[in-house]
């Protein structure tokens, strides 16, 4: 029998399907790859619905935008974002200008920038504009720490902001956001720059508010630590009155010393005459520690309380003696000055052409020379003319003057009697040799001495 072969219509019916089936997606895939990747296919960039090129794929432009706000967020020193709307649109050109670096430099003339700053209000008014919310509590916190570094004893309390402090999220424009600095100043000062003055050798504080255009008053408020007595070469000085902006209370304990007065205690003393004084103790003020709960806005005290006082040296009291003798009332007839006798060499009166106004007795150096009279001694010193000489008053209009001694032995204010040892015979001054010269004054004149006791 005759073998017969089996149809195969079914079989190749299946494959032309498959290759159908492969044709077409070839097809498919070929026509979406044209459509996609062929070169006449670009994006036309605008900005604001302004034409400012052509890219050939999106990841172009946004390198383009990504470069333009790195470059200004880094001019800046924070981020930024470009304000205006880019956007693409998707054409086919036969013969498309694509050039990126002059559509980069078309984009960045035309854009503009802006940046999320954070506004500080004070008592519900804006103070300044800063980068952000974090920058503005910074900011906060230093002042806070300004005003310790400030406190002159141990902090009671924290530093405490008491003004209404809000702080406001905001587009604005980056050139509005103000150095930190800057914002910092405004706040503590009330001005964005804060102007000193170094002391320099021979300033005073009237010279320094001079050059500087200022009243001795505004200098004194703008420096209220300042001792106006007392300023130190190299000091700095505040040049602007500071009108905070923020009003931050604070409490510290401060201690400080302080003098204490000393008394005064009068003794009479017979061996003073009435009227005179003499200083036996020194009076010395002590020292007390005061510890006070000092209350300060903005640094400036505006209450303090006395919580402690305690005594570190006592005063020291001041004894003066007070004199109750009467005072010596003179005689009119003295003692010979020189015990011993001596000579005399030139007399009271005209003498070579002048005028001689007393009586000078030669002895040999060395010789005492005693008071004529009880007396308070009110001049003893040295004279180009009369060397070392003493006056004595002796009440009633009456004073003696001696004159060229080699040394004098009793002081100003001293008291002494008829016949006591006050100096010694010398030749200082003007004189040609040893001897005392020797004066009687009545009434503030002149007078001859041989009248008023016998040589």
């Amino acid at each position: 029998m005759e073998e017969q072969k089996a149809p195969t219509y079914p079989i190749q019916i299946k494959l032309g399907l498959v290759a159908l089936l492969a044709i077409s997606l070839v097809l498919i895939v070929g026509f979406k790859a044209y459509d996609y990747y062929q070169p006449g296919y670009v994006y036309i960039v605008n900005v604001e619905d302004e034409q400012v090129g052509m890219v050939q794929g999106k990841d172009d432009l946004e390198k383009i935008i990504e470069h333009l706000i790195d470059n200004e967020s880094s001019k800046m020193g924070f981020d930024v974002e470009i304000e205006q709307d880019i956007t693409t649109e998707r054409v086919f050109s036969w013969d498309p200008d694509v050039h990126l670096p002059k559509m980069q430099r078309q984009i960045s003339l035309m854009v503009s920038y802006e940046a999320a700053g954070t506004i500080i209000q004070v008592d519900g008014e804006p103070a300044v504009l800063v980068e952000s919310r974090q920058v503005a509590e910074q900011i906060l916190e230093e002042i806070k720490q300004f005003y310790i570094e400030q406190s002159q004893g141990d902090l009671v309390s924290e530093p405490e902001i008491v003004s209404d402090i809000s702080l406001v999220s905001t587009a604005a424009d980056p050139n509005d956001i103000m150095d930190y600095e800057v914002a910092k100043s405004i706040l503590l000062q009330g001005t964005e720059r804060v102007e000193t003055y170094t002391v320099s050798r021979g300033d005073s504080l009237w010279s320094i508010a001079e050059k500087a255009d200022m009243d001795m008053e505004e200098l004194e408020e703008a420096n209220p630590d300042l001792d106006p007595e007392f300023i130190q070469l190299g000091q700095e000085l505040n040049l602007v009155v500071a009108e905070p902006v923020i009003e931050i209370v604070q409490q510290e304990k401060v201690v400080r010393e302080e003098a204490i007065d000393y008394s005064t205690t009068t003794k009479d003393s017979s061996s003073l005459w009435r009227g005179q004084t003499r200083v036996v103790t020194p009076g010395e003020k002590g020292v007390k520690e005061n510890t006070y709960i000092v209350k300060r806005i903005n640094g400036k005290i505006v209450e303090q309380e006395k919580v402690e006082s305690k005594v570190v040296k006592e005063p020291v009291t001041r004894v003066v003696e007070r004199g109750t003798s009467n005072a010596p009332s003179g005689s009119g007839n003295f003692l010979w000055p020189i015990s011993s006798g001596g000579r005399i060499t030139s007399r009271f009166g005209p003498r070579g052409g002048g005028f001689h106004s007393g009586v000078d007795i030669a002895a040999p150096s060395g010789t005492p020379i005693a008071a004529a009279d009880s007396g308070r001694v009110v001049t003893s010193t040295y004279h180009g003319a009369y060397g070392n000489y003493i006056e004595i008053d002796h009440g009633n209009g009456y004073r003696t003057l001696y004159a060229h001694n080699s040394r004098n032995v009793v002081s100003v204010g001293d008291t002494v009697s008829r016949g006591q040892t006050i100096g010694y015979v010398g030749s200082t001054g003007r004189s040609s040799g040893p001897h005392v010269h020797f004066e009687v004054h009545r009434n503030g004149s002149r007078v001859n001495p041989l009248n008023y006791f016998n040589p």
